[in-house]
């Protein structure tokens, strides 16, 4: 019996080290994190574009989100359903799913789930890096749980919603409503959210201006999660994987992306936090001309149109902007994959991570 007791004891007092030293390393790595609710709505500049006629024609947040706090509920149950399902029961930290990350990453031998609710998401986007480091894990933790205790889950999912990168340059959803349907956020419907919700996974690869048919199917997906959680019928979800969903076209949109360089410029030299005002020469009415003229063609082409008189540019476009794939990627296979095949660095069947990776002092 006391060698039980002793074997008990043992293991007990193992268990407290464990711990102990557990609680120590946490509290070591993570003494410089701190927590800084002005960083969680951070907001850009308003940035308002006029055209020649002093019209409005523009209207972005520049360096930053434009904050919206009116977002109806049927858009946050789009995001709750396909990136934190358990968001209004947990504390911050889903344990369940970041244990089965954590066993996906040793199976894979690598760190592609991170197992993060929304609220680490929102830590993550406004106070840490995105390196997948333990110690920025860690902090990403400790931070967490300080926010999960200041604020409300209503207050935590807009603060969110404000914060992601929706692709097409735009941060935070009221840039995002305007950027693909044209609308206010109250305006759009929940398919139009759900396909907003599906591209925050990879911004650059769902978003419906550059993959339109993979940001349907993605969307879907959002849509099925929905229907499992109770936020719509399966009725429902049928209905809106049918229905089409429109993308605003922007005709001007390489003319404000060339105004907003030169904007760039100025602020390089001179700090403005107030609403920023660009009065162009920009003709609405032959920009829209020129850009229904140019769908009729198939070939590559570019167009200036200027006022000798004042030198201003009335329009601009070209069918070069934006690029769909970069260029450089084609020689990959010739310049580096060939090169280490014949020095027998990998082999046809080596995976390679697609990740940021560091060789000594070069990353």
């Amino acid at each position: 019996m006391k060698k039980f007791f002793k074997t008990l004891l043992f293991t007990a007092l193992i268990f407290v080290l464990i711990g102990v030293s557990s609680l120590t390393l946490f509290i070591s790595l993570t003494k410089n994190a701190s927590f800084n609710d002005s960083l969680l709505k951070k907001q850009g500049v308003e940035m308002e574009i006029y055209d020649k006629n002093d019209v409005l024609v523009y209207e972005t947040s520049y360096l930053g989100n434009s904050y919206e706090n009116n977002i109806p509920q049927k858009i946050k149950n789009c995001f709750i359903a396909i990136e934190d399902k358990r968001f209004y029961s947990h504390k911050g930290l889903d344990y369940k799913r970041m244990l089965s990350a954590l066993f996906y990453n040793l199976k894979s031998r690598s760190y592609k789930q991170g197992g993060s609710t929304i609220s680490q998401q929102l830590i993550k986007n406004t106070h840490l890096t995105f390196k997948k480091t333990v110690k920025r894990k860690l902090e990403e933790i400790k931070l967490t749980k300080i926010l999960e205790k200041k604020y409300t889950k209503d207050e935590i999912i807009t603060m969110y919603l404000n914060s992601i990168y929706f692709g097409e340059n735009c941060y935070g959803i009221k840039n995002a409503c305007k950027k693909y349907f044209n609308k206010n956020v109250n305006e759009i419907s929940l398919n139009e959210g759900a396909m907003l919700a599906g591209i925050i996974k990879a911004p650059s690869l769902y978003n419906p201006i550059a993959n339109y048919d993979l940001s349907i199917k993605r969307k879907n997906v959002v849509l099925h999660c929905m229907s499992n959680l109770g936020y719509i019928s399966k009725n429902e979800e049928e209905i809106l994987k049918n229905e089409k969903i429109s993308i605003s076209e922007n005709n001007d949109e390489l003319y404000f992306y060339l105004c907003k360089r030169e904007v760039d410029e100025i602020l390089n030299k001179y700090y403005y936090d107030k609403k920023i005002k660009v009065y162009t020469y920009l003709d609405s009415d032959l920009q829209n001309e020129i850009s229904s003229i140019k769908k009729e063609y198939s070939s590559d082409y570019a167009y200036v149109v200027a006022d000798n008189a004042t030198m201003g540019i009335n329009a601009f476009s070209s069918s070069c902007y934006p690029l769909k794939r970069c260029p450089a990627s084609t020689v990959k296979p010739l310049l580096v994959y060939a090169p280490c095949l014949e020095e027998n660095l990998i082999t046809l069947q080596s995976k390679i991570l697609d990740e940021p990776t560091s060789f000594g002092s070069y990353q």
